[in-house]
């Protein structure tokens, strides 16, 4: 007995299921839990032994609709399909470790940027910027790379981002079309590292690395985005001692870390009982003594 003649489709699935039985392009619009994958199910059946593809967000997802749906759909993630279609051409660039972006600086072949007077940019961060570039415009619907792909980077704004972007842009599609290559070189991600040394200012010293709340504010500003943030002192309000002036937190680095997110935080310096482990998608590693931290 077909699906919907079991659960009595309501108004809304009947026309769903109509108009997929007459061979008409249907959008689904529906909250979790409101019946889309029953629905489905329904149309599905209404299609007979027409093949289909149902194409899910993950692997769970698929297996469990290749044991509920009819043989004649092909129950597969997004990823699976690319895979099939032309993924198996670059199987070998898939899966490998993660390239340094020194390396990506050598075989794009950037070179120094001076933005202005007091703002350079390496070879290995404008390598970086390339590859970030690569993988947003990977992320759009547009059929080239373009300005609008280069990310933000903290303190670079207006005329100098539009500068960082006319210099990004030729690396960026060089980096795409070594990526389109099967014989390419470059990865599509590299591991980059950014750092602040020294703790907050705590006493008066001349040989000790202390900053006042403030300097730190105006170096944090300078910061370079990077995937991994090592710092000797850690953000107020992470693993920090806010009731000793020795080991308190820096101001300035919570509101970075918020807002650009880099995948590992490193420190030390304080003594935490039950250290934080992750701060939002940031991962927190506290070092005390020697570790070795596996990305």
């Amino acid at each position: 007995m077909p699906l919907a003649d079991k659960l009595n489709p309501t108004r809304e699935q009947a026309a769903i299921i109509d108009a997929a039985r007459a061979g008409k392009h249907v959008v689904i619009q529906a909250g979790a839990g409101t019946g889309k994958t029953s629905t489905l199910r329904m149309v599905a059946d209404a299609l007979g032994a027409r093949p289909a593809i149902y194409v899910a967000y993950n692997r769970a997802i698929a297996a469990e609709a290749a044991a509920d749906f009819p043989s004649h759909v092909t129950c597969r993630t997004a990823h699976a399909l690319a895979m099939a279609a032309v993924g198996r051409t670059y199987r070998h660039r898939l899966g490998g470790p993660r390239q340094p972006a020194r390396r990506a600086a050598e075989l794009l072949g950037t070179v120094w940027l001076d933005l202005r007077r007091d703002l350079q940019i390496s070879p290995v961060q404008l390598a970086r910027i390339a590859i970030e570039t690569v993988r947003a415009f990977c992320y759009s619907a547009d059929d080239e790379i373009a300005a609008q792909h280069v990310p933000a980077q903290n303190g670079i704004w207006g005329a100098y981002h539009t500068n960082l972007a006319a210099a990004v842009l030729p690396y960026a599609r060089r980096a795409w079309s070594d990526l389109c290559d099967p014989g390419g070189c470059c990865a599509s991600s590299t591991t980059t590292f950014t750092g602040l040394e020294g703790c907050v200012r705590y006493k008066a010293s001349r040989t000790d690395v202390l900053y006042t709340q403030g300097e730190y504010r105006e170096m944090v500003a300078q910061l370079p985005l990077a995937d991994i943030l090592v710092t000797h002192c850690p953000p107020t309000g992470i693993n920090d001692h806010p009731r000793d002036p020795a080991h308190n937190g820096i101001d300035a680095l919570l509101p970075w870390l918020e807002q650009f997110t880099p995948r590992v935080l490193i420190h030390g310096h304080t003594y935490p009982r039950q250290p934080v482990r992750r701060h939002g998608p940031t991962r927190i590693e506290y070092v005390h003594g020697g570790r070795i931290i596996d990305f």
